[in-house]
Order: structure tokens, then C-alpha cells, then sequence
């Protein structure tokens, strides 16, 4: 009798001391995100609630969110991936998913989408092609708007002083004259707010995965799968007489070739008249970025029609490290960061009350005295794996989303939707394209060169191999083509 009650006092022991060991044992997931506005102060906090709500809906695995500067990511993702010290991040152009997949620093998906990831796999599924490498899938791309166009968001209050007709901008030509209504009333403003190095201009073209338009697709109604070089174009000659036009007339922030902020930083700021940004029309612009703003905005395009690009549509692709050991946990993780809001909200807006206010509306406001860039939490929700299934930012409702939903669905899809570019073959060359990109495209662009220069642009760009680059461009895409078309 003894021998039996010493036995299940025993097991008692054990069960009780069961849990503990159990919390104890649980893996940490390390997943990114970036520091755009906020600077995720109170990061702790919201790692302790989520732990909470993953133990509440029956996980076994906890979350250290790591903070990546936007300055810097590129260079912190390359060494993150090199030690492992994450497991779930985003790619964010850091390298290119072919060059990740040839080097074994991120892990292939397939198996682990099928296991822990089959509601995700079903909702990247319209754009499964543009995340896969020889055929396997390497990465998720987040849930967001795939096409765009080049539209100019304007302080509405200064256009309707100077007389400024948005009806009348059917052009660049045309958006000139309306433009120089405004310098003429605003003398010692500028009119066009320019970013990093300068540049303030985005072409409608499919880069098929490039920084820059040395290998690229035309998109217009003529669109066709042919590489071609823009800046040998008469396109891009026209694009600079613009500039020197629009440099001439002062329209250019000063010192723009040495400017360090984004475009709509200085835009905000009241700095210039507008900025140009990648939007799918003025209606979402005036619709999403009204209450962003202490003046009255104003918004046109010169563009037709939005175009969706593999580029576009992947630009924000997550990835598991191949050297994760917890690739598992990474992909359950990710699967609740697509489909559940619970986990969505906290992720990206942080704790409710403490740093947001949900409206009966379903969107969500900061508490009195917060605003965006001094809330202890707040992840960029383009950033973040599906931001439409969290609350969206007040005035904006969840029925934005649908409009997304249905442009993606409609707008035009370049000829190369869904072809992505192996760079393998041809990374020596793209690094020395892009650093003489680096070198001439924001003095060119901010009228500041000449007919000598674009033509030494030119030069430097073949002696560094970006015909070997257009090259390897267009036989991979025919062969692509061959296979999706046969």
C-alpha cells in the first residue's frame, strides 16, 4: 500500500511541475519588422501579449520581434541571414529571391506551406509564380495593392490660390504649365519635393526586379516581353528635357542632388507644392492620404491606366532562413500573421487602448496626444504580411480593402506577370550598373547634365555589362513564356 501511495504521489510531482517545464521549453521565433515612424519603444510589451494570445490559441512557441532601421535594412537583412539570427523576415530588396535560393540563406517553402501554411498558400495563389525559383516556392509576398502608376499629390490649398486646374493635366507638358501657376504665386517655393540622392521620378515600366530601368519592359498599350536598355530611349531623352525644363523654373528643392529625405517627408512638410508617388489613381491617393496631411491634398496623373508587375506584386516577400532552426514555428507564425486579425492587429498596430482606439467603424484612431510618430508601437502595414485583415488608420475604413481586391483583379498585368528574374548569372554586372546609376541618374534627372553626360551614362553603363544583362533578362523570360504559353 505504501509502495502504491509513494508511486502516485510521485506521479502528482510530475504532473505538477509538467507546465512549467513546458513554458520553459518553448521556442523563440525571431521574426523582423522595420522602424519607418515609430521607435517601438514599448517592443516588450507587445511581445508579452502576443505570447499571451499564442498561448491562448494553443501554440507552443513564443515571438522576439527585432527592429530593423529603414536606413540600414538591406545590410541587416544580408546579416541576418548570414548567422541566422532571425527566422522569419522580410525580404524588402535586400537580394533577390533567386540569389537567396542559390545561396542557401533562405529556405524553401513548399513542404512547409503544405503543412503548416495551406490558408496562406491559398491566398498568395493569384501570385504564387512571382515568389518561386526553378519551379519552388521561396517566399511569401505580402497582401497589398500589385499595380501602380505615377500620380502627383499636391497641396490642394496653394493649387486653388494660384489658379492651379487639375482638369487641364492630361500631360507632364501640361502639368508644367498648371506648375508654373503656382511658382508664379509661390516664388520661393518648390514645386516638385525630391528624394534620396535626388531622385523624385518613377517610369510606368516593369524593372522585372531591378532598382533601376537599364533592363526593363515599356509599359504602355504597345507593351510587349522585350527588354530594352530606357536610358537609351527616347523616352528617357524626353524625360530629361522635362527635367532641365522644370530645373530651369526652379521647381526642384535646392540641393536636391544631396538630399536625404523621402519625398514625402519634405512634401509634409510644406517644403514643395507636391511630390510623385506610386499609387493606383488620385481618387485612392485623395481616398488613403487626406488625414496624413495638415493642409487640404490634391492629387493627378498623367498615366492612363495602372499596370501590375511581378516586381509589385512581390515587393515585400517574407522568407524563412535556411539556417532557422525553428522553420516550423516560423511558418505557423507567418500562417496566423496572414489569416487571423487577432495577431495581425498586434503585430502591426500594437496594444489596443495603449496605442490605438478601435471605432465601431472598424477602423482605428491614437489616443488623445499620440500621433504616428511618437506611439510607443506601430509597424508599417504595407511591410507586414496581410495588413487587410487589421484595422486600417482613420478616415480610411476596411472597405478600402475591397477596392484593392478588385483593382488587382482588373488593372493591366505587364507580359512578364509573375516571371522572376534569376540574377545569379549576372550579379557582377548588375552592381556595376547600379553604381553608375548612382553615379549620373540624380544629376540627370534634376536637369543638370548634358548631352556629354547622358552619353558617358550610357558608356559606363556597357562597359559594366548591362547588354549581358538584357541579355540573360530576355532568355530567361522566352523561356519562361515558352512554358506558360506552349
Amino acid at each position: 500500500m505504501k509502495k502504491w501511495l509513494s508511486m502516485i504521489l510521485c506521479l502528482i510531482l510530475l504532473v505538477s511541475i509538467l507546465p512549467m517545464a513546458s513554458a520553459e521549453d518553448k521556442v523563440t521565433v525571431r521574426m523582423n519588422t522595420c522602424i519607418v515612424f515609430s521607435d517601438l519603444r514599448d517592443r516588450e510589451k507587445v511581445e508579452a501579449r502576443l505570447d499571451e494570445l499564442l498561448e491562448a490559441k494553443g501554440y507552443s512557441f513564443k515571438v522576439e520581434i527585432v527592429p530593423f532601421d529603414y536606413g540600414n535594412y538591406s545590410n541587416l537583412v544580408k546579416l541576418a541571414v548570414a548567422d541566422g539570427s532571425v527566422d522569419l523576415f522580410n525580404m524588402f530588396g535586400a537580394m533577390s529571391l533567386a540569389a537567396g535560393a542559390d545561396s542557401e540563406a533562405i529556405a524553401c517553402l513548399d513542404d512547409l506551406l503544405e503543412e503548416y501554411g495551406k490558408e496562406t498558400r491559398e491566398l498568395i495563389s493569384p501570385y504564387i509564380s512571382t515568389v518561386m525559383v526553378d519551379g519552388k516556392v521561396y517566399g511569401t509576398p505580402a497582401i497589398k495593392s500589385i499595380s501602380k502608376r505615377n500620380c502627383f499629390r499636391y497641396n490642394k490649398e496653394w493649387a486653388d490660390k494660384a489658379g492651379f486646374v487639375p482638369e487641364n493635366v492630361v500631360d507632364y507638358d501640361t502639368l508644367t504649365q498648371e506648375m508654373l501657376k503656382v511658382k508664379k504665386a509661390y516664388p520661393d517655393k518648390a514645386m516638385i519635393s525630391t528624394g534620396y540622392g535626388g531622385k523624385w521620378f518613377w517610369p510606368n515600366m516593369d524593372t522585372l526586379g531591378s532598382d533601376n530601368y537599364y533592363a526593363c519592359i515599356i509599359l504602355d498599350d504597345n507593351a510587349e516581353p522585350k527588354i530594352v536598355n530606357y536610358y537609351e530611349t527616347d523616352l528617357f531623352k524626353k524625360d530629361l528635357e522635362m527635367a532641365r525644363v522644370w530645373a530651369d523654373n526652379g521647381f526642384f528643392v535646392k540641393d536636391a542632388i544631396n538630399g536625404q529625405n523621402a519625398t514625402q517627408a519634405l512634401f509634409g512638410e510644406e517644403v514643395s507644392f507636391g511630390t510623385f508617388s506610386d499609387d493606383i489613381s488620385p481618387e485612392f491617393v485623395l481616398m488613403t492620404g487626406s488625414g496624413s496631411y495638415n493642409f487640404p491634398l490634391g492629387c493627378v496623373t498623367a498615366e492612363k491606366e495602372p499596370w501590375a508587375t511581378t516586381t509589385m506584386a512581390a515587393g515585400f516577400t517574407w522568407c524563412i532562413t535556411e539556417k532557422s532552426q525553428h522553420k516550423a514555428e516560423a511558418m505557423q507564425l507567418l500562417n496566423l500573421l496572414y489569416t487571423d486579425s487577432d495577431v495581425a492587429n498586434l503585430i502591426i498596430n500594437g496594444i489596443e487602448g495603449e496605442h490605438y482606439i478601435l471605432q465601431e467603424e472598424g477602423n482605428f484612431v491614437y489616443p488623445e496626444g499620440v500621433t504616428m510618430t511618437n506611439v510607443g508601437w506601430a509597424s508599417p502595414p504595407g511591410f507586414m504580411p496581410n495588413s487587410w485583415i487589421a484595422a486600417p488608420q482613420a478616415p480610411n475604413l476596411p472597405e478600402l480593402y475591397d477596392m484593392y481586391r478588385e483593382s488587382n483583379e482588373t488593372c493591366r498585368k505587364s507580359p512578364a506577370f509573375g516571371f522572376s528574374f534569376n540574377t545569379v548569372e549576372v550579379e557582377d554586372q548588375i552592381a556595376g550598373c547600379n553604381n553608375v546609376c548612382d553615379k549620373y541618374l540624380g544629376t540627370l534627372m534634376l536637369g543638370m547634365g548634358d548631352d556629354a553626360m547622358l552619353a558617358q551614362f550610357q558608356e559606363e553603363l556597357k562597359n559594366n555589362g548591362v547588354d549581358d544583362i538584357i541579355a540573360e533578362k530576355q532568355a530567361q523570360l522566352d523561356a519562361w513564356l515558352a512554358v506558360m504559353n506552349p
